[in-house]
């Protein structure tokens, strides 16, 4: 019976704030950079293709798989549909790790706590990132889902958890580390088998890659970005908010028995206060990443610090894990995405402590105060700084209009006036048609598959030599049936203004490839024209 009630109040949870946040902000922008590539790879599979063998990805297919019943019934509402996929997701993860945190610490959370602390780390972990199909979304999804199977239930559902581990590992290479990792956290070394469980949808790709004569290919791809001393080691170590908030425990505990009486609750006071202060960072939209950072820092610290107390050690360093590992990234290295789970654990760990005297109606009242101001804060920022778009109240352009798929959702004019010129350039040249370097989400429901073997031949996606010569062989391969729209200005400050491409700063393989090898044959509002 108790089993029935957890249910219904996930599946509550989960759809409540599902309805809630994809009614309120799911119409609110469009960014025509990042959002797309990884439904435009789901389409790529739905009309047969494989995966790192008929086109290049830097990463594992898992994530175009997870997606593409989206594609595949989603029609006009495409993007809208896998909007709401996003925000379901990002419920499920919160409600996982109160549960998770309930489990391993022994809380017997009350259920009000509970419903507020899921919204907590949903907030958090969501900010004010773009709703949209993402890797490390999904890896975060699984693994999640992973470790609530690992830590709630007998050896059976323990294998599938290591299963949905392996799952999260083909979303994104970053996951991998996990496997391990978790194996060695729970104690599982009497059940080596685990670790079997966990590499079989690895072994099962790795198997079809091999069948494809394909796997030298695919290491290519996969590993062709080395950055994990950078943005896994380095970042954490160089930045000042993480080396502030792992040595405040220290020190709290270095002088806690000196100044007891002072620091008696600060722990208390000091998850409070930074709930206040993550709150005040969504409602100016700065500091964000600055403050998972410190989060991060605060909670290896409070670990060190009470690193004999079981079931806290364990979940600290699964959530401590798991914010690394989505940290572990070029474009957004920090475990922002994660922080609403590092404050969870904060919270979590000062559940049962007693609040400084305070009286509980006072503590009802400003805990109330803080959990709306923090709602208010949300809903500000979700309103307001949209990812590469302007505000909700300045966008009247219906992207439906002009692009289907787009049904629902609201951009910039420019934005619009773009994807009504893609449509009119592919009604011209039909399947010849090439964009780059951006704007793989044209892909997604165009009328003929992209032509090209990369959806989003981005700078950040094609700074590896081989990746830049595979390109470049197959549009000289097929060169003769070509058409390339090489954008005139740069996607990602399209709601700015008409920015150029390139500059100093910022340069384009993909630009030289076309450059070099075709000749500009006419010109558009927003693209030049090679053949």
């Amino acid at each position: 019976m108790r089993a029935i009630q957890k249910s219904i109040h996930f599946v509550l949870f989960v759809a409540i704030v599902t309805a809630i946040c994809h009614y309120l902000f799911s119409w609110i922008g469009f960014n025509p950079t990042d959002e797309g590539f990884v439904l435009a790879g789901a389409r790529r599979i739905l009309d047969g293709q494989f995966p790192l063998v008929d086109f290049l990805s830097l990463r594992p297919p898992g994530s175009a798989y997870l997606h593409a019943p989206v594609v595949k019934y989603g029609g006009n509402q495409t993007f809208y549909l896998s909007r709401l996929v996003f925000w379901a997701q990002s419920a499920v993860i919160a409600w996982t790790w109160v549960a998770i945190a309930n489990k391993l610490m022994k809380l017997e959370i009350t259920l009000v706590y509970k419903y507020m602390l899921a919204v907590i780390i949903f907030v958090f972990n969501v900010h004010s990132f773009p709703p949209m199909a993402w890797t490390t979304v999904d890896g975060l999804f699984l693994a999640s889902i992973g470790i609530f199977f690992i830590t709630h239930f007998g050896n059976n559902a323990n294998q599938l958890g290591y299963i949905l581990l392996g799952c999260a590992a083909l979303c994104k290479q970053n996951f991998l580390i996990v496997i391990p990792s978790v194996f060695v956290i729970m104690g599982h070394f009497k059940r080596p088998y685990y670790l079997l469980d966990a590499l079989t949808p690895i072994v099962i790709f790795t198997f079809f890659l091999w069948k494809f004569d394909a796997l030298n290919i695919a290491a290519e791809q996969l590993f062709s970005r080395r950055e994990i001393m950078e943005t896994g080691v380095l970042k954490f170590i160089k930045s000042p908010s993480m080396v502030a908030g792992f040595a405040l425990p220290l020190l709290i505990s270095a002088f806690r028995k000196k100044y007891k009486g002072f620091l008696q609750h600060i722990d208390f006071i000091l998850v409070f206060d930074l709930i206040v202060l993550g709150a005040i960072a969504l409602l100016m939209n700065v500091f964000i990443g600055a403050f998972s950072f410190g989060l991060f820092g605060f909670l290896l610290g409070y670990t060190f610090v009470h690193i004999k107390r079981k079931g806290v050690v364990e979940f600290n360093l699964l959530t401590l894990l798991l914010a690394w590992t989505v940290a572990i990234s070029l474009g957004y290295n920090t475990p922002a995405l994660a922080s609403g789970m590092l404050l969870a654990a904060l919270l979590a760990i000062n559940y049962k402590r007693e609040d400084f005297g305070m009286k509980r109606q006072w503590k009802y009242v400003i805990s109330g105060a803080v959990f709306l101001f923090l709602l208010f804060s949300f809903h500000y920022a979700r309103e307001q700084f949209i990812y590469k778009d302007n505000a909700a109240s300045t966008l009247n352009a219906d992207l439906g209009e002009a692009f289907y798929g787009g049904q629902h959702i609201k951009t910039n004019e420019l934005n619009q006036r773009v994807f009504f010129e893609l449509d009119s350039l592919q009604n011209k040249y039909k399947d010849s048609l090439v964009i780059v370097p951006d704007y793989a989400a044209y892909w997604v429901t165009s009328t003929y598959p992209n032509p090209l073997n990369m959806d989003w031949p981005n700078h950040g996606e094609t700074e590896n030599e081989w990746i830049q010569c595979a390109i470049e062989d197959h549009l000289l391969y097929h060169a003769d049936h070509l058409v390339i729209a090489l954008q005139k200005y740069r996607a990602s400050e399209l709601y700015i203004g008409k920015n150029p491409l390139e500059d100093e700063a910022i340069s384009f393989p993909i630009v030289d490839i076309v450059k070099n090898n075709f000749i500009r044959v006419g010109e558009t509002e927003f693209f030049y024209l090679y053949h």
